[in-house]
């Protein structure tokens, strides 16, 4: 896998790592504003035609992949090479969360474009953005790193008082399981995605 370079003369439309046929058709820019405009596209669809809670994990979670992509597109517009690999990782172990939860936990239904967007569409952009096209290096302690956000999230949730998920309910049979179980996968999701990008650069 090598870089096509298209246009030499302008560092602001470099393409970003992909297999040679795809190479010349895809910016950097435009690769991670299109990631944005996904994750902003489902969170926004499930706030205003669905009844969303824009402090549920896959909400919560979009808008902040919208926001963070948004800004590396701007950034790449500057300098295409900046990887921001560790950031970049953090949200991919997010998002396998969020499909995770959604199809394990729950319903797991993809009946609706914004349920499609936010727990298929997005988790499988933002892994093969890390996986395939993350080219920063991926150090021993980036999958430590990859809990944080969940962590976060989990903080604020119950901080919050919020009642979105029964299994995360002080009372719930599983209560106490289920926390540490999704702590313990989250874990090894992360190792699994960072071995990947490690191969894979």
């Amino acid at each position: 896998m090598t870089t096509v370079r298209v246009f030499p003369t302008s560092s602001a439309v470099q393409p970003v790592d992909l297999p040679r046929p795809l190479a010349p058709l895809v910016p950097t820019w435009l690769w991670r504003l299109a990631v944005a405009a996904s994750a902003g596209a489902g969170g926004a669809l499930t706030l205003t035609s669905y009844g969303g809670d824009a402090r549920t994990l896959p909400v919560a979670a979009s808008l902040l992949v919208s926001a963070v992509y948004l800004v590396l597109a701007l950034v790449a517009v500057v300098s295409p090479r900046v990887g921001a690999t560790l950031v970049r990782g953090m949200l991919a172990v997010l998002m396998v969360l969020v499909a995770g939860v959604h199809l394990v936990l729950l319903d797991g239904s993809l009946v609706t474009g914004s349920s499609v967007l936010l727990h298929a569409v997005l988790p499988v952009l933002v892994v093969a953005d890390y996986v395939l096209l993350a080219r920063g290096p991926v150090r021993s302690w980036h999958p430590l790193a990859g809990l944080l956000l969940p962590a976060a999230y989990l903080v604020a949730y119950r901080e919050t008082d919020l009642e979105f998920y029964e299994f995360l309910a002080p009372g719930a049979p599983s209560a106490e399981l289920v926390v540490p179980g999704l702590a313990v996968v989250t874990l090894g999701v992360a190792f699994v995605l960072g071995w990947l990008a490690s191969v894979a650069d």
